[in-house]
């Protein structure tokens, strides 16, 4: 950028070809005219920190022994153990950042009956043997989304 202005180039032009916006090649000339090269090297930008980032530990060792069911639920007792309240966004982010990873949930059967299961499974899977055209049959042979059609010159799957 600095070696752009030298060969006179217009300010606009010069941030276009470096990607960086009007305002980043202002701060990058300026910080070369107060402290030549190395100070070009050492613009610093904003860069805010969340405060939640000072009870980071906390926070994952109450989630490791007691993981929350919810977003709201860990929001709570994020303010519950920081007296910061953050929306449910903001405190998804932070999870994220702090390498914490929200785990699904399936639904559980109730009550599991394995004899009946393996009768399910011995009735259909001979049925899909024998080549019957019952339910299991319908099931595994016939798969009406994808069947192969013809346009002119062109194979298409559905």
């Amino acid at each position: 950028m600095i070696w752009l202005k030298s060969q006179g180039i217009r300010h606009d032009e010069i941030a276009r070809l470096a990607g960086v916006s009007n305002k980043t090649l202002y701060s990058y000339l300026k910080a070369y005219a107060e402290s030549g090269f190395a100070g070009a090297g050492k613009v610093s930008f904003h860069r805010p920190q969340s405060q939640l980032i000072a009870y980071q530990s906390a926070i994952a060792s109450s989630f490791q022994t007691d993981p929350p069911a919810t977003i709201n639920e860990a929001r709570h007792r994020i303010a519950e153990i920081t007296g910061l309240s953050r929306s449910p966004t903001a405190i998804r982010t932070f999870l994220k950042r702090c390498g914490l990873k929200r785990l699904k949930t399936g639904v559980l059967p109730a009550k599991a009956q394995p004899a009946v299961q393996e009768e399910f499974k011995k009735t259909h899977r001979a049925a899909v043997e024998r080549g019957e055209s019952g339910t299991a049959g319908r099931i595994f042979r016939r798969c009406g989304s994808f069947r192969v059609r013809r346009i002119p010159r062109i194979s298409v799957v559905f």
